[in-house]
């Protein structure tokens, strides 16, 4: 198993444009070697988006960085902590909300410097999408394994079905399914990995998995009221 995590690890941080040739080759090999579990585990693998891929370079690239926003994480979490059992903490937790906007903006900055290098352009809509991931990751368990662990393994503990639609379906809100823009699409997640109309399942990648992390921690505490 650990040799299979580490050609994992090696497969997400290679160049983006290396992905789907390596993901293929790799499938080919572990089936040769008649492992088809994890054969099958790599082949539905889904290329990175941009985004998605430049963060986790920022997690190889920039640990201080990433230690600095968990750090902040970590902060801000035990001051909400603190004022949802009561206490006076809004000094506290403005505090730590200026650290992790502090942190992010830095590795926002370090993003810009890995697109560069990849001669990918490092555009408005791709460092708001590399921002807002990582603010969410900062602050969910699942969202900061994707800052301290394999990527693929976030991927694989994602709660539901992720699907795929060309617009937002109808109702969504009154059925549960949360939805938001991937270019000009849309991706929706069912948390009980019912269908959705007009929509198609796709196998998600790192940045629907640090969202779906995020959209199930704050249903968490709803669904506690409505069984209180």
């Amino acid at each position: 198993m650990a040799g299979f995590d580490a050609e994992l690890d090696q497969l997400f941080g290679l160049p983006l444009d290396q992905f789907t040739r390596a993901r293929n080759d790799l499938a080919k090999r572990l089936k040769a070697d008649q492992d088809t579990e994890h054969a099958e585990q790599v082949r539905v693998l889904q290329k990175p988006t941009v985004p998605a891929w430049t963060i986790n370079q920022l997690t190889r690239l920039d640990r201080t960085g990433i230690r600095a926003l968990l750090g902040a994480g970590d902060e801000l979490r035990a001051a909400q902590r603190r004022l949802l059992g009561g206490e006076d903490a809004r000094d506290a937790a403005r505090e730590a909300a200026a650290h992790e906007r502090q942190a992010v903006e830095r590795l926002i900055e370090r993003a810009r410097e890995v697109l560069a290098g990849a001669d990918r352009p490092p555009t408005a809509a791709v460092l708001d999408r590399v921002g807002t991931t990582l603010r969410a990751a900062a602050v969910t368990d699942e969202g900061r394994a994707l800052l301290e662990g394999p990527p693929a393994e976030l991927v694989a503990a994602t709660p539901g079905s992720v699907l795929d639609a060309a617009a937002r379906p109808g109702g969504a809100d009154a059925h549960g399914w949360a939805s938001w823009r991937r270019g000009a699409r849309w991706r929706l997640w069912s948390p009980d990995g019912s269908a959705v109309p007009g929509a198609e399942p796709v196998a998600p990648d790192l940045e629907d998995a640090v969202i779906v992390a995020s959209l199930a921690r704050r249903r968490t505490p709803e669904r506690r009221e409505a069984a209180a």
